[in-house]
């Protein structure tokens, strides 16, 4: 159930959050999205957790308490943020294009370096198999087929 709150509202705020950091800071920025809400809850709940007085006999059951408070809270932060999320979705937020202005450029760069890497690729593997046959004595004939 967790995760149907979640998941409900991550595409939207990462979506959001990604076209509004530069490009190198969209990792950080996904990473905080992701974990920074949850993680305190749980931060929280486990903080309230109930204390034993004999540490290790009810030490499970209230770690497992703890656990399980900070879980609903998420959850409860969670399902109301999935309908604030789908209200906003379909009457309050705008197309954006996610596309740059350089996403042509860096894609162009990317098939160069690619291909370049392809040729001195098979460029090694080409002097690796002359080197090997050389210190082999071999002749390579080929065989035709």
């Amino acid at each position: 159930m967790c995760g149907a709150g979640a998941g409900a509202t991550i595409q939207t705020t990462l979506a959001s959050l990604q076209g509004a950091v530069a490009r190198r800071e969209m990792a950080v920025a996904a990473v905080v999205c992701n974990f920074s809400a949850r993680a305190s809850l749980l931060r929280t709940a486990s903080r309230a957790a109930p204390r034993t007085q004999s540490s290790i006999p009810g030490l499970a059951q209230a770690v497992l308490a703890g656990y399980m408070q900070g879980l609903r809270n998420v959850f409860r932060l969670c399902i109301p943020a999935a309908g604030l999320s789908l209200f906003a979705a379909f009457f309050l937020i705008a197309h954006q294009d996610l596309t740059r202005e350089d996403d042509e450029v860096r894609k162009l760069q990317a098939r160069v370096w690619l291909e370049s890497r392809k040729e001195k690729h098979a460029k090694n593997m080409e002097d690796k198999n002359v080197s090997r046959e050389q210190g082999m004595g071999i002749e390579m004939v080929p065989v035709a087929k």
